[in-house]
């Protein structure tokens, strides 16, 4: 039944958040480093979704599918849909594009 789901929902997002949260605590939060890329991938995982549920971003989903492919309106529409990826993808090319010592970025 849908409260039931809605339940499960609710523990399994606020693990995988609570997990998130242990792995920000590795990092030395004190770097504006790691601020930027904490804070920018948290507000675009929020922005992103946000502007694909709206015309604008339909319409520029339509122009992707008419231009190059239906499949990859799809997997963009699914990925750019979801804040945890959103958010996943940019921190990810974040903490690697700019530059900061081992101990920085937690992996010492």
């Amino acid at each position: 039944p849908p409260p039931v789901v809605g339940g499960l929902y609710c523990a399994l997002f606020g693990l995988i958040s609570a997990v998130g949260v242990r792995q920000l605590a590795k990092a030395d939060l004190n770097v504006d480093r790691n601020l930027f890329i904490a804070g920018f991938a948290l507000f675009m995982g929020l922005s992103v979704p946000a502007y694909f549920q709206s015309e604008a971003g339909q319409e520029a989903m339509n122009v992707l599918a008419q231009s190059y492919s239906p499949g990859l309106r799809d997997v963009v529409q699914a990925i750019g849909s979801t804040g945890m990826a959103v958010a996943a993808i940019i921190g990810l090319v974040l903490d690697n594009l700019i530059p900061g010592t081992p101990q920085q970025r937690g992996i010492e």
